[in-house]
């Protein structure tokens, strides 16, 4: 569920590595000078380099200490870094149940505001999650299997347990 007018959500992400290397040729510093100067060994500092080791909180005051970059600044480049790794991994993990995110009713859900129509299907099942307030859809699932409910049906409409649960969960919220 989208607040905000505008959000910009790049589709890519930049290694601190590779701003660090960016750093490092731009001072004419080599790795292994930098490695010795934060008390790393040269091997630590070429896997953060290549980004497949995180630039602890540690690492990232040393850094300050030795390039005159703010920590803060390498902390929130690797934290951005790692989540858009986890998100892009989430993103893909929920592309297999498109086919659930079908059975609710969207355009319901999209005329309340609930999920975005212009977002990708990933996208709208983490919308989706979130409406319902649970991490994964086997959760909802769980959730679902535990739910309890009375109300009459009647014959001549399709009834489906995806749109019960949409429609309890609107009117919980």
């Amino acid at each position: 569920m989208n607040k905000t007018a505008f959000q910009y959500e790049p589709d890519y992400a930049i290694a601190p590595g590779e701003i660090l290397e960016d750093t490092l040729q731009s001072r004419g510093m080599q790795k292994i000078d930098l490695a010795e100067r934060c008390g790393l060994s040269a091997k630590q500092m070429s896997l953060i380099v290549s980004g497949k080791a995180p630039i602890t909180p540690e690492t990232a005051i040393n850094l300050e200490r030795v390039l005159g970059v703010s920590a803060n600044i390498w902390n929130n480049l690797e934290a951005r870094f790692r989540l858009h790794k986890a998100r892009k991994l989430d993103y893909d993990v929920l592309s297999r149940y498109e086919e659930w995110l079908e059975s609710f009713p969207l355009n319901e859900l999209e005329k309340r505001g609930i999920i975005d129509k212009d977002d990708s299907k990933p996208k709208r099942i983490a919308q989706l999650l979130g409406f319902f307030g649970v991490g994964s859809v086997a959760t909802w699932q769980e959730r679902c299997k535990q739910l309890q409910v009375s109300f009459r049906r009647s014959p001549a409409f399709k009834s489906s347990v995806e749109a019960v649960v949409t429609w309890i969960r609107i009117g919980e919220l």
